[in-house]
């Protein structure tokens, strides 16, 4: 997938306030297309998108044995959260990191996910 509709979708999600649908499905036909070779979801689960454990899964099934770290406030009214999703817990030079912010733990993780799909088309 063409990395400028990659990262039109990881700014979507990073100023949602929620996941919405239409928003949803683009994002897994944008996750599908950056991983090829991996199945993202199955099309029989709903919302996949919505539980953070499904999206934890996602990153396990596209970038296996990548560290995911997460901070934030956990303030229900405007919670800002960011992932750093790395190859390695270890170094500092690590040559994709991605990282991603929203409201939400799943979204945080989604954006990170969709940065190193960008970093990888570009490279």
């Amino acid at each position: 997938m063409e990395h400028d509709l990659l990262r039109d979708l990881m700014e979507k999600i990073e100023n949602a306030d929620r996941l919405d649908p239409e928003l949803e499905e683009a994002v897994l036909d944008g996750m599908n297309a950056a991983f090829p070779a991996k199945a993202v979801w199955a099309a029989h689960q709903p919302s996949p998108l919505e539980a953070t454990d499904e999206v934890l899964r996602l990153v396990d099934t596209v970038l296996p044995n990548w560290s995911i770290s997460l901070t934030g406030l956990a303030n229900e009214a405007d919670g800002r959260w960011t992932c750093t999703l790395r190859e390695t817990g270890v170094l500092d030079n690590d040559e994709m990191i991605g990282i991603g912010n929203g409201p939400s733990i799943s979204l945080a993780i989604i954006a990170a996910t969709l940065k190193i799909a960008i970093l990888r088309d570009n490279g």
